[in-house]
């Protein structure tokens, strides 16, 4: 079994990164590292 927290943390770098490169956005990341 996989752990979910760390592979929703490499989606959501990987679409920070993404999104990032388009243009500001905010951090979903926080909302994950909060919790």
């Amino acid at each position: 079994m996989f752990d979910f927290r760390q592979l929703a943390n490499y989606i959501c770098y990987v679409a920070l990164v993404a999104m990032y490169t388009r243009s500001n956005a905010p951090l979903c990341c926080i909302h994950f590292e909060s919790k």
